[in-house]
């Protein structure tokens, strides 16, 4: 697998170098409060890290090898539409979920509630880029927020044997933007670089999750996609399981190389749960 990762390394287009911000040595369990991130719990250290440029091997990569994968898709909301919640909660979560269930052959998705906009500029009270190497869910996480919207234990569930977790990422603002999204091969992460963790969130409804802060390991292999257009979408696998085996996409925000036409990022993520019969 490792071998494989290097190979599509090389055939993928040019790459950058940047920081990315791993978990450090700490007793206690981490701890975000994702609205209120002076009272973290974490010990980071910054990695200079290499990524490489996954256009040029877009149509070649796979969500059940890599983890993440380029669509051309064109939302109808405008880029002041999203800043409707009604809207995004309304239109553009249905639309997510048609495009994972396109993509995945899944028999049923349903969009999670309480889709995140970043902002990398000085806007106020604007949520920043994860600038942390990290993985969404653990299994407790995926149960608790399907709990949130579905009855998992109606009949209608009865015959669904696996169930997946989908995340979505678009850029909102126009090319060439300071800061996107890394991800992380999935094949080059292993179960001993990861840190279970604890979150605190409100929407949509207050509770304590888990996810996964990782330690740093130069196996990894990070890639990410140039001059991102707002009608372009990024899935990625983002749970399905805690075992060795499962892929669930290491990623985070990191700051591209400095250029004087750079726009700030502004960005829409959204996740999905698809349930296999």
């Amino acid at each position: 697998m490792r071998n494989e990762a290097r190979t599509a390394s090389v055939e993928a287009g040019r790459s950058v170098e940047s920081t990315m911000n791993y978990l450090g040595p700490m007793q206690e369990t981490p701890f975000v409060d994702v609205q209120n991130r002076g009272r973290d719990r974490l010990s980071l250290e910054s990695h200079r890290i290499r990524l490489t440029d996954a256009r040029p091997i877009a149509e070649s990569l796979s969500l059940d090898r890599e983890g993440f994968r380029l669509l051309r898709h064109r939302t109808s909301l405008s880029r002041d539409d999203f800043q409707d919640r009604d809207n995004v909660e309304r239109v553009y979560l249905r639309e997510m979920a048609d495009v994972v269930k396109a993509e995945t052959g899944a028999d049923r998705v349903v969009s999670a509630l309480g889709p995140v906009l970043r902002f990398s500029g000085d806007r106020k009270n604007a949520v920043k880029p994860a600038a942390i190497a990290h993985s969404d869910y653990s299994e407790y996480t995926l149960r608790t927020q399907m709990g949130f919207q579905l009855d998992l234990s109606a009949p209608e569930f009865a015959d669904y044997r696996r169930i997946v977790a989908y995340q979505t990422w678009r850029v909102l603002s126009p090319p060439p933007q300071d800061n996107t999204l890394a991800l992380c091969d999935s094949r080059t992460v292993t179960v001993d670089d990861r840190v279970l963790s604890k979150f605190d969130v409100l929407e949509p409804r207050s509770a304590t999750l888990e996810f996964y802060m990782h330690r740093f390991n130069p196996a990894h292999r990070w890639y990410y996609f140039s001059d991102l257009t707002s009608d372009e979408l990024i899935i990625f696998k983002g749970f399905e399981g805690d075992g060795p085996q499962c892929q669930n996409v290491l990623h985070g925000g990191f700051n591209l190389p400095a250029r004087p036409d750079a726009i700030p990022r502004e960005s829409i993520e959204t996740r999905t749960f698809a349930f296999f019969n």
